[in-house]
C-alpha cells in the first residue's frame, strides 16, 4: 500500500493521541530548551507503520529501545522520537 501524505498524517495524529507526549528535557542547547515529541508502545507493527509514516512525509525521527530492567514481567517498549523535517 503506497501512504499518501493525508493518510499518513491521519494515523499519526490518531496514534499520538493515544500513545504521544511533548516533553522538554532538562538540558538546554544554546538559547533554546530542546523539545521532543515522543510516541511509546510495545506494538512493533503498529511503531513500524508509524516510522513509514514519518519517512512519506519527511519527518527525521528515531526508533530507541525501552526496556526495564527493574520490572522483568513488563514488555519491552520503543519509543519514536520526532525530531523534524529531513
Amino acid at each position: 500500500m503506497k501512504i499518501t501524505g493525508i493518510y499518513a498524517g491521519a494515523y499519526l495524529r490518531g496514534l499520538f493521541d493515544g500513545e504521544g507526549s511533548v516533553s522538554t528535557p532538562s538540558r538546554k542547547t544554546g538559547k533554546f530548551e530542546v523539545r521532543r515529541i515522543r510516541i511509546a508502545n510495545t506494538d512493533t507493527a503498529i511503531l513500524d507503520h508509524a516510522a513509514d509514516c514519518l519517512t512519506a512525509l519527511g519527518i527525521a525521527f528515531r526508533c530507541d529501545e525501552r526496556k526495564h530492567p527493574n520490572q522483568p514481567h513488563w514488555k519491552t517498549g520503543w519509543d519514536i522520537s520526532i525530531y523534524g523535517r529531513k
